[in-house]
């Protein structure tokens, strides 16, 4: 004879139990996005919070490798089962918590009928302690949010509420969904006040809470140790994918310096000599302000023929005085040397209307050249005001020896990046720096003016040479910013 087991009635309750379990949880709702920097790499590991109309947190999110992130929440019931009422209890009191079955969070209202400092607990079904808190009540009305995130496993847990002779607990059904809950915690607020617990954000219009009198809430992006935060409001309530959002980079700067940044995301700091701001290191840009690449890796001839822009690294390697053994400089790559001592520009470059630097700077002119050594007390032995004070045998960047009259008084910290000649030939570093300014010379435009600063010379030269050379930049802070 065949057994036959009866497993039916298991089925059916199982079947019964889930279904009253999920149809008591509110609609579940996905917002969904990427987060990329200026030049739309992804930006992972950063933090992804959204808020309700309350200003309470309600889900959050850590981007992946690509930058994404995904926000599930569930819409929580409008009203609750607040203790409220002309008749105000005479003792303590729980309120039946919403929405129960829940998932991430959940509110009971609490009321207390004095002052009191209460101590706010969550237990598993083990009587093992998952979360603590502890508040100063004053009396009235208070809701308890419980936010269990998403790292405990979905059952039956027990909120404890204990005091000054008083011991309150009621059962909570945790139901694990996928949602990404946020922190796990535990407030307490009295009735009718938003939770104060908000990151650093940008500032919110007031108007915020509501377009067209439906609720909005709002993703936000705390502000983190490179990046800016970021603020995206969608109506409540609805599923988005909100596509790629880019982030702007901070002006993060070491030693209490103002710092500015440049398209490729370099940083510079910057010094005020007189009324006027500058950039206290050499200019070090790929791309124009719109984006567009400047030439770069001509060849000697490329280099003395092109008439577009044109940037040059110093190499870092050079043949010893018997043209036999290469020698460097202790800087063993492209982009070490461009860190240390900048780029090397053509005029063209200086001049194109795309913009060579930052936004709300420009390449000096002449003039404007002429003032900051005019407030130096002129061109004659005031140029160790300039100068760097790094000198040989320092490690580069530095100068030659004897770098004369060398102070840095300023902070302008001039170093000499040397140049590369109209042939294509490297020339002078250690030894001169040079620094272009946007006026041109002669009638016929063939020639510029520019600065330049030498290591056994405590003077301020000026020069023209032609367009072809290329030299250092310093840009100067416009003078409406």
């Amino acid at each position: 004879m065949k057994r036959i087991y009866s497993v039916a009635p298991f089925c059916i309750v199982f079947l019964v139990l889930s279904a009253f379990i999920f149809s008591n949880l509110s609609a579940h709702y996905e917002v969904t996005g990427v987060l990329v920097d200026a030049d739309q790499n992804p930006v992972a590991g950063l933090s992804v919070i959204l808020f309700n109309e309350n200003e309470e947190q309600i889900a959050s999110d850590q981007t992946d490798g690509q930058g994404r992130f995904t926000l599930i929440y569930q819409a929580e019931a409008a009203s609750a089962d607040p203790i409220n009422g002309p008749e105000m209890p005479a003792e303590f009191k729980l309120g039946s918590s919403y929405p129960n079955p829940f998932n991430p969070r959940t509110t009971v209202p609490f009321y207390a009928p004095k002052n009191t400092r209460a101590v706010i607990t969550v237990h598993n079904i083990l009587g093992q302690e998952v979360m603590r808190t502890g508040a100063d009540v004053s009396a009235g009305s208070h809701e308890i949010q419980v936010n269990l995130g998403g790292r405990v496993s979905q059952g039956q847990y027990i909120l404890r509420v204990q005091g000054d002779g008083f011991s309150l607990a009621q059962s909570l059904t945790f139901v694990s969904a996928g949602i990404g809950g946020g922190n796990p915690e535990i407030t307490v607020r009295p009735v009718g006040r938003a939770s104060p617990s908000i990151p650093s954000i940008p500032s919110i219009p007031s108007n915020f809470h509501q377009i067209n009198n439906e609720p909005i809430y709002r993703i936000v992006v705390p502000e983190s140790q490179g990046f800016s935060g970021l603020v995206v409001e969608v109506p409540a309530r609805v599923s988005h994918d909100l596509g790629t959002l880019t982030l702007v980079k901070k002006n993060v700067c070491p030693d209490g310096f103002v710092c500015i940044m440049d398209i490729d995301g370099n940083l510079y700091k910057t010094v005020v000599i007189g009324e006027q701001v500058w950039m206290a290191q050499n200019l070090r840009v790929s791309r124009y302000r719109d984006g567009t690449d400047i030439a770069s890796g001509l060849s000697d001839i490329g280099w003395w023929s092109t008439r577009t822009g044109a940037y040059a690294i110093y190499p870092y390697t050079y043949l010893n005085d018997n043209d036999s053994d290469e020698v460097t400089y202790g800087i063993d790559s492209d982009e070490k040397m461009a860190n240390a001592y900048g780029k090397l520009y053509n005029w063209h470059a200086v001049d194109d209307p795309r913009g060579l630097c930052p936004d709300g700077w420009h390449v000096p002119t002449e003039l404007e050249w002429m003032i900051q050594l005019d407030y130096l007390g002129g061109p004659d032995g005031n140029g160790g005001k300039l100068k760097a004070t790094r000198t040989d045998p320092d490690p580069h960047p530095r100068w030659e020896s004897p770098n004369s009259g060398a102070n840095d008084e300023t902070g302008f910290s001039a170093l000499p990046a040397g140049h590369r000649n109209r042939e294509g030939l490297f020339w002078q570093i250690g030894e001169t720096g040079f620094w272009w300014t946007s006026t041109v010379h002669d009638l016929l435009g063939n020639q510029a003016w520019m600065y330049l600063l030498n290591h056994d010379d405590s003077d301020i030269a000026t020069y023209h040479h032609p367009k072809e050379f290329g030299f250092s930049v310093r840009c100067l802070r416009n003078e409406d910013k």
